[in-house]
């Protein structure tokens, strides 16, 4: 599947910008601890800089690993970071993780593994692009 990307100017993108600024300074803080499994912390290298980066991420478990929305599309830098890397590291509930096999999935594939809840957030926020990716064995 090869998704379009999100990453053009929208209703859904302003508000996503703006939910962002708002909830970043309290999400950043408690990304990837015990009880806030909502948001992980993803460990990524840059693919030119060599730079090592954690970002903090919304996230939901999958049975084989984890899927993340990409509200900007993937376009996202730590997204096609990751990639092209072929898997990151990422802290999520308290714990440490390595995942693989990194795949773009488009909404219907990722929605079911959403709540019913974030599904309507999904809506709301127009996301359509999403990163999957597997835990190593």
């Amino acid at each position: 599947m090869t998704p379009t990307t999100t990453s053009r100017a929208s209703g859904a993108g302003e508000l996503m910008r703006a939910f962002t600024r708002v909830t970043d300074p309290i999400t950043r803080p408690l990304a990837g601890r015990r009880f806030f499994k909502l948001w992980a912390v993803v460990h990524h290298v840059g693919r030119r800089s060599g730079t090592r980066y954690a970002t903090p991420v919304a996230i939901v478990t999958t049975p084989d690993g984890f899927i993340i929305p990409l509200p900007w599309g993937e376009r996202t830098q730590w997204a096609r970071n990751v990639l092209e890397a072929g898997g990151c590291e990422l802290r999520w509930g308290g714990a440490d993780y390595t995942v693989e096999e990194p795949e773009l999935v488009g909404r219907e594939q990722a929605e079911a593994f959403f709540g019913r809840f974030l599904r309507v957030g999904l809506g709301v926020f127009g996301m359509r692009v999403f990163l999957r990716v597997r835990l190593t064995r």
